[in-house]
């Protein structure tokens, strides 16, 4: 796009990141059932992003995983928070302490991938142990 307009790269990506702000402020997305917090790496820092756990897409992301920013994103983000049910986290701790403030009703529980991940390290750990000594 820049080259087919002649300017600069970064001046592309500035104009659509100031569109796509502009536009997700406008956007308020239905409140899910199910609400999925995990963070993602973008540009070499960690990113919250938040999903729908039922239909798997992406409500939004923040800069920061920081417990201040995601209790800001679900107080003053979500249209009905008490439509909340389930969060699926990880095991970060500002995730949790977020969620509970901003949503005391809804269950939190842990995502596999992560319960899945520290189990297959807990027996990785035992059968070193167990080669080690045979």
């Amino acid at each position: 796009m820049a080259s087919e307009v002649g300017v600069d790269e970064k001046t592309v990506r500035a104009l659509f990141d100031e569109h796509a702000r502009t536009a997700l402020h406008r956007l308020r997305p239905a409140t899910p059932r199910v609400l999925g917090l995990d963070e993602v790496p973008i540009t070499r820092r960690p990113r919250c992003v938040f999903t729908t756990g039922e239909d798997a897409t992406i409500l939004d992301r923040l800069a920061s995983w920081s417990a201040t920013s995601v209790y800001q994103f679900l107080v003053s983000r979500l249209k009905d928070r008490s439509a909340v049910q389930i969060v699926c986290l990880d095991r970060q701790h500002p995730y949790r302490l977020a969620v509970k403030a901003a949503l005391p009703e809804a269950v939190i529980v842990v995502d596999t991938w992560h319960v899945l991940r520290m189990a297959s390290q807990a027996v990785d750990k035992v059968r070193l142990h167990l080669r080690s000594e045979m």
